[in-house]
């Protein structure tokens, strides 16, 4: 298994205490969390809301996928992800509209079941400090780039390529894709969005980089086989593993998707211990973390 070291304790530690203080002016901070598909925005704003606290909540710009629907109709569903796919001035609209206080519910996305949540989320009373994450909040081409003004500060996540590819793969493998489906799907689509958002990305005032990596290999027994995997660890897993306390055994359970007959079917499971101790995930508080969405 794969993980990617993202920054120090003290490097989110930092950004939330800067964070704070820019909000001490009072009213609602915007801050952008920017950066391709696959580069960890979401999970790295669940930390840093956790780091933040109460006072911060997580909107994603996800809620804003245009519905297969639409998209099937536009010729645009092999393209989902792209900018042309996204309700980009309904997102604006949001922006403006959470600033000034004049609603507090915003929409959602379910990847499971690839569609929108209307009114998936909700800003709670108190909150002073907007983390709004996407990929194209810091994008300079027509009708995105003026996002940028709306931000009081902004974050760009800096992840290598080789690395994006593996992440995008494996989560089009946990929606049950094969490797080859996978593969073909970030490869045509993921892929080339994420070189469009690295190439046209307007200036943020930190940047995470994710280069550092260490990896381990697992082997994994079930049933009637017996195969060595290295995957990336799940979003839902540096969850589970960051409600833990850190430097800790952590066991967890692996459900294996693929075998040998019957793709569809899970077969085969096997309990797993790591070792694990990945900084950006460690919360003053870990139970806080939670969902973007859910604040």
């Amino acid at each position: 298994m794969a993980f990617e070291r993202q920054s120090s304790p003290a490097d989110i530690s930092r950004i939330a205490s800067e964070i704070l203080s820019l909000s001490a002016a009072g009213g609602l901070l915007a801050v952008a969390v920017a950066g391709p598909p696959g580069s960890g925005k979401s999970t790295f704003s669940a930390a840093l809301a956790a780091h933040i606290g109460p006072s911060c909540c997580v909107v994603p710009m996800d809620g804003f996928h245009l519905d297969n629907s639409v998209l099937q109709d536009r010729g645009l569903l092999s393209r989902k992800g792209a900018p042309d796919t996204f309700d980009r001035a309904g997102f604006s609209q949001l922006v403006d509209n959470l600033k000034r206080g004049a609603v507090t519910m915003f929409p959602t996305f379910n990847r499971d079941s690839d569609s929108v949540v209307a009114a998936g989320g909700h800003v709670p009373a108190g909150t002073s400090v907007l983390l709004f994450e996407g990929n194209y909040l810091l994008f300079d081409t027509a009708g995105w780039r003026d996002l940028g003004a709306k931000w009081d500060a902004s974050i760009w996540r800096d992840v290598p390529p080789d690395v994006l590819e593996a992440r995008l793969i494996q989560r089009w493998r946990d929606q049950g894709m094969s490797e080859s489906d996978a593969t073909t799907r970030a490869q045509t689509n993921d892929l080339p969005n994420a070189r469009h958002v690295v190439e046209k990305a307007l200036p943020a005032k930190w940047i995470i980089s994710n280069s550092a990596s260490r990896t381990c290999m697992a082997s994994v027994s079930a049933v009637e086989w017996t195969a060595t995997v290295s995957i990336p660890i799940s979003r839902q897993a540096r969850r589970t593993l960051s409600a833990t306390s850190p430097r800790l055994a952590i066991r967890i359970f692996l459900i294996m998707r693929s075998t040998p007959v019957g793709n569809a079917v899970r077969k085969a499971y096997s309990i797993i211990t790591l070792f694990y101790n990945d900084p950006i995930l460690q919360s003053p508080e870990p139970g806080r973390i939670q969902p973007a969405g859910h604040c």
